[in-house]
């Protein structure tokens, strides 16, 4: 009988082959350590290399004094570092003096949340009631900060002075920024808040005076070069003025205002074909409703003597903005030049009826400089100026008069009206109560 091989035997591998799968299996398990600790290595290192390196820039932006800058890359730190509570805090801080309230309020508690200093979230918190609309409130907490020297002091002078401004509290404000420029003689922000306190007057020269000083303090600051450049074609120093507004211009092309202003210093200078080019560029690749670049446009249509395609563009202008008074004015004028008199009278009348409306906001504006603490005349001013189309304004007037007056009936519901008129039907609602219970105060307006 010949012999047989067990099953066990059959089948095992012989060494080298068996040594071979385990050096395989060996090179395997490394390898694939290898991979997830790099993996996680990646998913951990990558995102602090990301935030580190927007920390840094977001520092070096506020330190020049660019909070566009500064507020985008410290986006990029919170998505990074979600409970970073200093990025938190000064992301905060950057959207309230951008203007972007909600953010700010939400940056602020979420900074608060993760036990960020407390002195400084009180003293934010101040700062954002004050800039958001309720600076009455918090007028005297800023005036005594500042005069118990308070660490913060210049972003307390920031906001106190804006704040007399947007009230046009006008010899307030000159009476601060010069104690702001005492204590900080290199700061810019004094003398361009200054400059738009005479513009408001107007004192146009007096206003150039304090741009040029601002300017020269930061002279990379776009927007004291605007108001700078406007003023100066404003008072008829067009040469002056054309480089200031081409500089701004190259810096920010996609500004609608800084388009409109260097468009009607072109056209001054009679350089039409430029002005039109201009425009012309600059509408064919921007979507949205500017109806003061096209009634310019349609302007410079009219200079050349082409009264038929003026028409179109002042038509266009009237469609986005019914009353907006320079357009209403360029239809009276080209449909008289199209002999087109019904037309003409009418839209004259309609001129006639918004240049006396804005003159009442003029008289009401110098009324309210005599008396700040009048509460009708910032509703009276806030309705009309909502009427005229300069919403945003009508709206802050409206709130300064509640400020002064919380339960003023009228006003709660003019601002309910305006807020269902743009689809805010959550503060409408708000405002709608507010005027509810004002009416069962007896002293209610």
């Amino acid at each position: 009988m010949g012999s047989t091989s067990s099953p066990a035997s059959e089948a095992s591998p012989p060494p080298a082959t068996a040594h071979r799968n385990s050096r395989l299996l060996w090179l395997l398990a490394i390898f694939g350590g290898t991979v997830v600790v790099a993996a996680a290595g990646y998913f951990w290192i990558y995102p602090q290399v990301e935030a580190s390196r927007h920390w840094r820039a977001a520092l070096q932006a506020l330190e020049q004094d660019d909070l566009s800058a500064a507020r985008d890359h410290l986006t990029q730190v919170t998505h990074w570092r979600p409970n970073d509570a200093e990025a938190c805090f000064l992301a905060a801080r950057t959207a309230r003096r951008l203007g972007q309230y909600d953010s700010a309020e939400q940056l602020l508690e979420r900074a608060a949340s993760l036990g960020y200093d407390q002195e400084a979230v009180d003293l934010e918190r101040v700062l954002l009631q004050a800039d958001a609309g309720d600076f009455r409130q918090v007028e005297d907490t800023l005036i005594t900060h500042i005069r118990t020297g308070h660490y913060e002091e210049d972003l307390i002078f920031e906001s106190l002075v804006r704040g007399f401004l947007r009230q046009q509290r006008l010899e307030a404000v000159h009476h601060w920024s010069a104690i702001w420029t005492s204590r900080y003689p290199d700061a810019w922000q004094p003398w361009y808040r200054r400059g738009q306190a005479y513009e408001l007057v107007p004192q146009l020269n007096d206003a150039a005076d304090a741009y040029r000083k601002a300017l020269k303090l930061r002279p990379d600051k776009v927007e004291v070069e605007y108001h700078l450049g406007d003023v100066l074609r404003r008072l008829n120093l067009y040469q002056e003025a054309l480089p200031h507004l081409e500089n701004c211009y190259r810096r920010r092309p996609h500004e609608p205002r800084i388009v409109a202003t260097l468009a009607r210093c072109l056209r001054s200078l009679a350089r039409i074909a430029a002005a039109r080019d201009l425009l012309d560029q600059w509408l064919a690749s921007h979507q949205g409703k500017y109806p003061e670049l096209l009634t310019l446009r349609g302007r410079l249509e009219h200079d050349m003597q082409r009264p038929e395609q003026a028409l179109q563009w002042f038509l266009k202008a009237e469609a986005i903005a019914p009353r907006h008074e320079e357009t209403i004015v360029s239809l009276a004028n080209v449909y008289r030049d199209l002999g087109r008199t019904e037309e003409a009278e009418r839209y004259a009348l309609l001129a006639k009826d918004i240049y006396n409306q804005m003159n009442q906001v003029e008289r009401l504006t110098r009324e309210i400089r005599k008396d700040p603490n009048n509460a009708s005349l910032q509703y009276e001013l806030g309705r009309l100026l909502i009427r005229l189309g300069h919403a945003d304004k009508g709206v802050d007037w409206l709130k300064g008069a509640l400020q002064l007056d919380p339960r003023y009936r009228a006003a709660h519901l003019a601002l309910a009206d305006y807020y269902l008129s743009v689809g805010k039907r959550e503060l409408a609602s708000l405002h709608r109560r507010a005027a509810a219970m004002a009416s069962t105060s007896p002293a209610a307006p």
